[in-house]
């Protein structure tokens, strides 16, 4: 059976004591868009890894597997199971697993360990369910331990597994596309010094500038060299201003280290330099710590850490801050999961004006999140982003134009906002244009 002919993309089996994890892991995986880098190596895989299945009732039914739920099996390429011991316990777990056994898709089952341990001597600490137990030993499948690989790389297995790809091969790849995406915390103070420091470099003559000794003139000099893309000269004079306590300086040092900008990329020392400065009050670096908290960078990945350094930056009005605290909220991640918590984060940042906060209000709205469901407020609050140029909006509301949410059905509306999306490279957009225009065309 070829792709094309499964609705879903994975179905996730849990127990419902572990719904949390397995609804982050659903939300992560539709969210994933291949990096154009494994696109391009490999055209033939999808660009995203949506649906996916989970079954959000909390019913339980008497007997074998329900009716509806063993449909959407068959609908599913793969079976992720979300393994722990309260998993291993549940008949449903166990019968989903043996459907796809029975199916001759044992090769598709990928168990996802959160808690415990396959093959345990100790039964109270057994993570499968007896069906993955009960595979002959040419047919047994390892799991993928979260707590063993943390939870960013084994995600990445995770979709490693399903597009069948060479694990280190793929996330080599990942990391090189993370470090090419821009960063969550884009310094637009910093931004502007360099605006100042190309200026400088240019129009003005720089003696009087090497000539004063000030921490503000030393980081203007390294600016005006970052500007030129000599890193060696700009991490000279940074770590020159640095030493004279200049938290900007501090902060830009750690960005270097970051990105690997005349130095090697070293996250442990990007994280003490971003200290330096965030022990100043300086709200970017602030936020960039809790960044590195956030995806485990030079750190163990802890989401309340995290939490407690977005929520320095974002109480100074950092409004990347604010929209990352609305996305955890919203998420779940370090605290417990609470939609108009995350509303109130989204909307400090959106009346600033920042674009992914509005596009997540807008998705708020759409799905009923903590307010009650209303298209015509989502179209507003994803039109205040679009406009901005902000490409998830652009597709979420060519979505609604071409179901007909909130506006009167519109394909060529729906085509025009995918285009706009697609143009700047959206993977999402560019599978729905791509889906609409086939949709469009004059059946023979």
């Amino acid at each position: 059976m070829e792709q094309e002919s499964f609705k879903y993309y994975a179905f996730i089996s849990y127990s419902h004591k572990d719904k949390k994890t397995a609804k982050r892991l659903q939300r992560r995986l539709e969210r994933y868009h291949l990096p154009s880098a494994i696109q391009k190596t490999y055209p033939d895989l999808p660009k995203s890894l949506r649906p996916v299945f989970i079954d959000d009732s909390d019913l339980v039914a008497n007997g074998t597997l329900r009716t509806a739920l063993e449909a959407n099996l068959e609908r599913s390429n793969y079976l992720i199971v979300v393994c722990s011991p309260c998993s291993a316990k549940s008949e449903y777990v166990n019968d989903e697993v043996e459907y796809f056994i029975r199916r001759g898709r044992a090769d598709r089952i990928i168990p996802l360990i959160i808690d415990g341990t396959p093959h345990a001597e100790n039964p109270s600490e057994e993570c499968f369910p007896s069906a993955l137990l009960s595979l002959p030993r040419e047919s047994e499948i390892l799991g993928i331990d979260l707590k063993k690989f943390g939870e960013r790389d084994a995600f990445l297995m995770v979709i490693a597994s399903m597009l069948r790809l060479d694990l280190d091969s793929f996330v080599s790849r990942e990391a090189k596309e993370r470090k090419r995406r821009a960063m969550i915390f884009t310094p637009i103070a910093a931004a502007l010094v360099i605006v100042a420091g190309i200026l400088v470099w240019n129009n003005i003559r720089l003696s009087s500038f090497f000539s004063d000794n000030s921490a503000n003139a030393q980081f203007t000099i390294a600016f005006a060299y970052y500007c030129k893309q000599d890193y060696g000269q700009a991490m000279e004079w940074f770590k020159k201003a640095a030493e004279q306590g200049y938290a900007n300086a501090q902060y830009s040092i750690g960005i270097m280290y970051r990105r690997g900008e005349g130095v090697e990329q070293d996250y442990s020392q990007a994280m003490e330099w971003f200290k330096k400065a965030a022990e100043q009050g300086y709200a970017l670096a602030q936020g960039i710590i809790g960044d590195m908290y956030h995806q485990g960078l030079g750190v163990e990945q802890d989401y309340v850490q995290a939490m407690e350094w977005f929520k320095k930056a974002a109480d100074q009005g950092d409004i990347a801050a604010q929209c990352i605290i609305g996305l955890m909220y919203r998420d779940g991640e370090g605290v417990e999961q609470d939609y108009a918590q995350a509303m109130d984060w989204f909307r400090k940042a959106a009346e600033q004006g920042h674009a992914a906060a509005q596009n997540d209000i807008g998705f708020l709205y759409y799905q009923g999140l903590g307010v009650e469901q209303d298209y015509v407020q989502a179209m507003e609050w994803f039109k205040k982003a679009a406009e901005q140029g902000d490409a998830p909006a652009q597709c979420n509301i060519g979505l609604m134009y071409r179901d007909g949410e909130g506006v009167e059905q519109d394909y060529a509306q729906a085509m025009d906002w995918f285009r706009k999306a697609a143009e700047q490279g959206y993977a999402d957009a560019e599978a729905q244009l791509e889906e609409l225009s086939r949709d469009l065309q004059p059946q023979n």
